[in-house]
């Protein structure tokens, strides 16, 4: 079993989310019945589904009006 733990901080050094290896997840799954059970997405609503629809079409339609992720995390911290 693989004991490496992988941490996900923010920009500031804070701890936001951890990853676990597949194996520790299964054990910890079996051991504790409930764990996966909690953590199961709720059905998406419908209003969401019919956004996310709408943005896929303006992609398929008009592509080049894409901006890259390094473009909108640059937009994003001009902005804060």
């Amino acid at each position: 079993m693989s004991n490496l733990l992988q941490y996900v901080s923010n920009e500031k050094g804070k701890k936001t989310a951890i990853i676990i290896p597949i194996d520790r997840w299964e054990k910890l799954t079996k051991k504790y019945t409930d764990l996966e059970n909690d953590l199961v997405l709720e059905e998406i609503p419908e209003w969401h589904k019919e956004i996310i629809e709408k943005r896929l079409q303006d992609y398929l339609q008009n592509p080049e009006n894409v901006t890259s992720l390094e473009e909108l995390s640059k937009e994003i911290e001009s902005e804060l």
